[in-house]
C-alpha cells in the first residue's frame, strides 16, 4: 500500500487536495487529522488507542 501525506488548510469550509494522477476506479482511504494551532504529532495520535494501533498494524501487514 502506497501512502501520501499532504497538509492543507480549510478555506471557505472546503478541503482542497492536490491533483492526483490516479487511474479512475482507484480505491483510496483517507484519514483526516484535524489539528489545533499547535503541531500535533500524528504518530502519537494514531497510536493513542488500542483500536487505532490494531488498525494500523493490519494496514501495514
Amino acid at each position: 500500500m502506497d501512502t501520501l501525506k499532504y497538509k492543507t488548510i480549510i478555506k471557505n469550509g472546503k478541503l482542497d487536495l492536490l491533483c492526483l494522477d490516479l487511474p479512475e476506479g482507484t480505491i483510496v482511504e483517507a484519514i483526516l487529522l484535524i489539528g489545533k494551532s499547535t503541531e500535533t504529532d500524528e504518530t502519537d495520535y494514531l497510536l493513542s488507542t488500542e483500536a487505532n494501533r490494531h488498525h494500523l498494524k493490519e494496514a501495514v501487514f
